[in-house]
C-alpha cells in the first residue's frame, strides 16, 4: 500500500497525536458517563473531564474564568455562535441603532452564511461589508463589528491578515478570528 497524503486538515485533525487515542480510549472503556445526565460516578467523572479541560484552556488562553471556555461541534459552529451572539446582543441592548459588519475579502462561507442569515433576521438595521485593509483604511464606518476567519490557513495570506488587523485594532470595536 502506498503512503497516504492527507491534505484535508480544514475538515479535521489528522493524524492525530497518540495522547489523543489514549485519552478517548480511556473515557470510551473506563468513563463513559456522559457529563450532566446525573449523579452517578461515571457522569460526575466526565463533568471532570471536562471541567478540566475548560481550565487547562483557561490558563493557558488567560481567560479570567474556564467558564469562559465553551465547546462546539466544530469552527463553523463556533463561529456562527459568536458572531450570532455579539449582534443579536448588539441589536438587544441599542435597538434601532444600525450594527454594521466588516470582513476581510478572505472570509469563508462560516462568516458569511450567518451574516446573510442576520440580515434577513435583523432587516434594514444590520449590514455587512466585505473589504480588504486598505479600503477600511480610507473609510469612517461608524460603529462596526469585525469577523475575520484565519484566513492564512485558508488562503496562505498572512500579510493581509496582519494588515487587516492592525488596521482594525486602531477603527473597530470587536474583531473575531477564527483559529482552527
Amino acid at each position: 500500500m502506498s503512503a497516504r497524503i492527507y491534505l484535508d486538515n480544514a475538515a479535521t485533525s489528522f493524524p492525530k497525536p497518540e495522547a489523543v487515542h489514549q485519552a478517548m480510549i480511556r473515557y470510551a472503556t473506563q468513563v463513559g458517563g456522559t457529563a450532566g445526565r446525573g449523579n452517578y460516578a461515571e457522569a460526575r467523572e466526565g463533568a471532570r473531564v471536562i471541567n478540566q479541560c475548560r481550565q487547562r484552556i483557561a490558563d493557558f488562553v488567560g481567560a479570567a474564568s474556564p467558564d469562559h471556555v465553551i465547546f462546539t461541534l466544530n469552527t463553523t459552529d463556533a463561529l456562527n455562535l459568536a458572531i450570532k451572539g455579539v449582534v443579536i446582543d448588539a441589536a438587544i441592548r441599542r435597538p434601532g441603532e444600525p450594527i454594521h459588519v466588516v470582513t476581510t475579502e478572505l472570509d469563508h462561507n462560516s462568516i458569511l452564511r450567518p451574516l446573510h442569515a442576520l440580515r434577513e433576521q435583523l432587516g434594514p438595521t444590520f449590514s455587512w461589508t466585505c473589504l480588504n485593509a486598505a479600503a477600511l483604511r480610507g473609510e469612517v464606518l461608524g460603529p462596526i463589528r469585525v469577523a475575520s476567519e484565519d484566513a492564512l490557513r485558508e488562503h496562505g495570506n498572512a500579510a493581509v491578515v496582519g494588515e487587516f488587523v492592525d488596521v482594525a485594532d486602531d477603527h473597530l470595536h470587536f474583531a473575531l478570528l477564527g483559529v482552527r
